[in-house]
């Protein structure tokens, strides 16, 4: 007879990759959370990930749903499409009544236009019906790829409706296998935050475009709501 104890230690640890199931590899919350409102009674599902670990699981259900159900039908979508083991604890059902569950789907957050001209880049960014521009000069010291940065992270400030939280420190392009990145590094600075956060791009056409994708890339380590579609 095998005491439970002496099995404890062959569980792999909750949210990771099985070894025996799929390699290792970067986990997208989107991806996730896909998934997972395809499961009945799942009308609204928020993914929290660190790398390939999965941090937490929130979802609304209706309220006549059977919540422990819904829980293992999670864990088990994850194991087999995923390869990953979620302990129970981290997943979280929030059951409200019928009228209450059709939760709105808003249009992420996209790239919409970005052009240069007169020595100033401009940046577009559209918000369902909405659109919020940002701008920036072309300096002799950072060039064109610097303004498109900060352009970027106007616009955003403009949406956060909190301006000076963010403030690029550098853009720098590199070469990778005979393909140019766009790296950018920036900082995200206010009461509650305190970090640097770095974004990456392919250049494959328009170097500019690159340049805010990248930003948007760095920004998206804060806000899941912003996308680099374009």
């Amino acid at each position: 007879m095998v005491n439970e104890s002496e099995t404890t230690d062959l569980k792999p640890p909750v949210g990771e990759p099985l070894e025996s199931t799929a390699p290792s590899f970067f986990l997208s919350a989107e991806d996730v959370e896909r998934e997972i409102r395809c499961i009945e009674n799942v009308s609204a599902v928020r993914v929290l990930c660190r790398g390939s670990e999965i941090d937490e699981i929130h979802v609304i259900a209706p309220r006549k749903s059977a919540a422990k159900k819904i829980v293992r039908n999670i864990e088990t979508l994850l194991l087999v499409r995923f390869g990953v083991r979620v302990d129970h604890r981290r997943i979280s059902i929030v059951q409200v009544d019928a009228a209450q569950v059709a939760v709105p789907r808003r249009n992420r957050p996209r790239i919409h236009r970005l052009t240069q001209a007169d020595g100033v880049v401009r940046f577009t960014l559209a918000v369902e019906d909405s659109l919020i521009t940002g701008e920036a000069a072309v300096t002799a010291e950072g060039g064109e790829l610097e303004a498109g940065g900060r352009a970027v992270i106007q616009a955003t400030e403009q949406l956060l409706a909190s301006p000076g939280v963010l403030r690029l420190f550098e853009t720098r392009i590199i070469e990778m296998s005979e393909q140019q990145v766009v790296l950018v590094l920036l900082r995200w600075l206010d009461a509650n935050h305190n970090e640097l956060l770095l974004g990456a791009s392919l250049v494959r056409d328009d170097p500019l475009k690159a340049i805010a994708q990248a930003t948007l890339d760095a920004i998206n380590r804060r806000l899941v709501r912003i996308t680099t579609q374009a």
